[in-house]
């Protein structure tokens, strides 16, 4: 036993000191929690805490009756730059206007957007403005 720890002292160290970084950076980020921060390491001064906004959902389509058509609405947005930022935006929609289905991209910049309704490109600016992201586009398409 004691020849395997010498032939294996260097690997040992290794794993030692990559099971202490883990824990340093989990500890970071539970402290960093606690204090409001996000892990996206986002600016949340200008996204508005979109995360944070309550649940309950207003629509402006409430009394309308809503037709059987599907639309899809591509959004091109500026200010979206990890998973995080997606979640912001897709919860931001689902709070904002009745939708079927919302997918966001950081990538490619962009929100699709599933709808029985065919949002104007004003509307989606008013939903998304207060988060901090920039609404550059909007095309409608219907299904």
């Amino acid at each position: 036993m004691i020849e395997w720890l010498k032939t294996n002292y260097g690997t040992i160290l290794i794993i030692a000191v990559l099971i202490l970084i883990v824990a340093l950076i989990i500890r970071g980020i539970i402290r960093d929690r606690k204090k409001g921060k996000h892990i996206c390491g986002g600016n949340c001064g200008t996204c508005g805490h979109v995360c944070d906004m309550g649940r309950e959902k207003q629509f402006d389509d409430i009394n309308t009756k809503i037709p059987n058509t599907l639309y899809t609405i591509t959004v091109k947005i500026d200010g979206m730059y990890c998973g995080m930022c997606e979640a912001h935006v897709n919860e931001a929609l689902r709070n904002g206007i009745s939708l079927k289905k919302v997918h966001s991209d950081s990538k490619k910049g962009e929100a699709v957007i599933v709808s029985n309704l065919p949002y104007s490109e004003e509307k989606i600016k008013e939903i998304l403005d207060p988060t901090g992201y920039k609404v550059i586009s909007a095309e409608i398409k219907r299904m």
